[in-house]
């Protein structure tokens, strides 16, 4: 399983040429399309990430994070982008329930979640 997640991830890299980190690397990564493009790309997250984070990424930064404003989120904060059509691929696309990251301990949806409030699936809210 884990062979295959790695050559998975190697054979996404090569396409949209996005770095993989090796050895001792802060960064978690998965993959998952574009919610956009579809494009398959390349999602990092790093040690001591928390959601909306205004703390930079730690070196070397993949090039496909990028400090951005989101009109959803209301604020800026360090999130993927995609190689193919640069939008953001937003924390509620690559972090669980749906996309192939663990949640920031910060994250709404895990502290939701810890509470024991479920989220309706069609807007997001909490109930």
């Amino acid at each position: 399983m884990i062979n295959e997640k790695f050559k998975n991830l190697m054979r996404v890299a090569e396409i949209t040429m996005q770095p993989v980190p090796t050895g001792d690397t802060p960064y978690t990564m998965g993959t998952m399309d574009c919610w956009r493009c579809e494009t398959e790309v390349i999602v990092y997250s790093w040690r001591g990430k928390t959601w909306m984070d205004d703390n930079p990424p730690p070196d070397p930064v993949p090039h496909t994070i990028e400090y951005r404003y989101s009109r959803k989120a209301q604020g800026s904060y360090w999130a993927n982008v995609c190689p193919c059509c640069k939008v953001i691929q937003g924390e509620n696309f690559i972090y669980e329930p749906r996309g192939p990251l663990p949640h920031p301990k910060s994250h709404p949806s895990r502290i939701l979640r810890i509470l024991g409030i479920k989220r309706r699936e069609d807007n997001g809210e909490a109930t």
